[in-house]
């Protein structure tokens, strides 16, 4: 093979290599796609952030303070669903 042919084939390769990395990038789009981000208004339980763990510590110090569970839903602005999961882990992390 000559220099030439050479440089044609290297030209040739990277084109391939270009189109390839276009379909990998398409690929991945419909698996994202067909995956779902979640549900379009963004409900569900959120993970363990900052926000979480203040509304726990939160609701750890007034159980602490024995406020009651309309205070406490009040206060927090959280559902009776989220109060009684709170509750379960409180009584899971204080032993009881």
């Amino acid at each position: 093979m000559t220099t030439e042919d050479l440089l044609m084939r290297i030209r040739l390769l990277e084109e391939e290599n270009i189109r390839c990395k276009e379909i990998i990038r398409e690929q991945m789009l419909e698996i994202q796609r067909l995956k779902g981000s979640g549900n379009p208004r963004g409900a569900g339980r959120k993970p363990a952030d900052e926000k979480w763990i203040a509304s726990f510590s939160e609701f750890i110090r007034m159980k602490e303070e024995n406020c009651t569970r309309e205070e406490i839903m009040q206060k927090l602005g959280v559902s009776r669903a989220t109060f009684y999961r709170y509750q379960k882990l409180f009584n899971e992390t204080n032993g009881r």
